[in-house]
């Protein structure tokens, strides 16, 4: 059996994630489908990033070229 363990993203990693797509906050709640309260709970570290949002966040750091595909 495979255990795959999920790394989590720090407040400053998310930070500068956000920064480097040129997103603000609502914006890239949008392309997560998540709300922007959450996002600024992730930018204080109020709120851990974790698990499928935080792979996803690492991916379009690794790749931003696939921002577009996400829904606005």
């Amino acid at each position: 059996m495979a255990v795959c363990y999920t790394v989590g993203m720090t407040a400053d990693e998310v930070r500068a994630v956000r920064a480097r797509l040129g997103l603000t906050q609502r914006e890239l709640a949008a392309r997560l489908g998540c709300d922007r309260v959450t996002v600024a709970r992730w930018e204080t570290q109020r709120r851990a990033l974790t698990g499928p949002a935080a792979r996803l966040l690492r991916l379009l750091a690794e790749r931003p070229e696939l921002l577009p595909l996400l829904r606005k």
